[in-house]
Parts: structure tokens; C-alpha cells; sequence
């Protein structure tokens, strides 16, 4: 067991330590975030080729949220435009990028993010608890001979 410092008590240890990781985890956490938020900021479209959807100064959420092919030729620009192609480039880096940020996370936040898509209604989950297995194996023993 680690020794306390002087006039602190082992629990008091403990807490500094839990408190100094939580403030490191915090401080990465802080790093990660600014990082992708200046490579984003300087990956990504200033502007549209053309025009954002009406309401929009974002051109990436523009090209999101395009409903109609004139939505998505306005932020892009048509086959052949200048500008297209950088346009284009640009986007599909930061898609990529966040699509590596999003997937390519630990497990837990794997987990965290897709939770939603597992069916919550109890389908997931045995409905007899498991209990339908241990009926079945001594039927399987016999069908083994054993």
C-alpha cells in the first residue's frame, strides 16, 4: 500500500491522484478537440463554388443537408466549374478525417456512439434468460452418445 504524504490520509491520496488523471484526461480531451477543430477549419470550404442552400453560411453543412442535385451543385459547382475540384477535394478529406475520428475510437465509444441502433425492445436479450440452453444440452449429450 502507498504511504501518505505527511498530514494526508491514504483516502486524501487518492482522491489527488483520481483528480490529477481526471485533469490529464480533461487536458487531452481539450488538445484532441482543438486540433480537429483548426485541421477542419483550415481542410474545409471557406465558401461555396457557387451559393449555400438559403439560411447557410457553412458550406459543408450546405452540402449536408442538400435536399435537391441544384443544392449540392450550388456548394460543389457543376462537372467542369473552377473550383470544383478543390471543392471536392477539401470535402471529402474532412469526411474522411471524420469519419476516422467517429470510427476508429476506442470501444467504449464505438459503443457509445452506435447505441442507438441496437433495438432496445428486449430482442436483443434472450427472453428466457438462457434457460433454453441448459434445456437443450443434455439432448445434444444424447444425439453425441455421451
Amino acid at each position: 500500500m502507498a504511504t501518505a504524504a505527511p498530514g494526508l490520509t491514504p483516502n486524501a491520496t487518492t482522491t489527488a491522484s483520481s483528480e490529477r488523471r481526471a485533469c490529464m484526461i480533461i487536458r487531452v480531451a481539450g488538445t484532441a478537440a482543438l486540433l480537429l477543430t483548426v485541421a477542419f477549419l483550415v481542410i474545409l470550404p471557406a465558401k461555396p463554388v457557387h451559393e449555400n442552400i438559403a439560411g447557410f453560411t457553412n458550406p459543408m453543412l450546405s452540402f449536408e443537408l442538400a435536399s435537391q442535385p441544384e443544392h449540392v451543385f450550388g456548394v460543389l459547382g457543376r462537372p467542369g466549374d473552377p473550383g470544383r475540384d478543390d471543392a471536392v477535394r477539401r470535402i471529402d478529406l474532412g469526411n474522411y478525417i471524420d469519419f476516422l475520428r467517429r470510427h476508429r475510437a476506442s470501444p467504449q465509444v464505438a459503443r457509445l456512439d452506435h447505441a442507438h441502433d441496437a433495438p432496445d425492445d428486449g430482442r436483443a436479450r434472450r427472453r428466457d434468460g438462457g434457460r433454453r440452453r441448459a434445456r437443450e444440452q443434455p439432448a445434444a449429450r444424447s444425439l453425441r452418445g455421451d
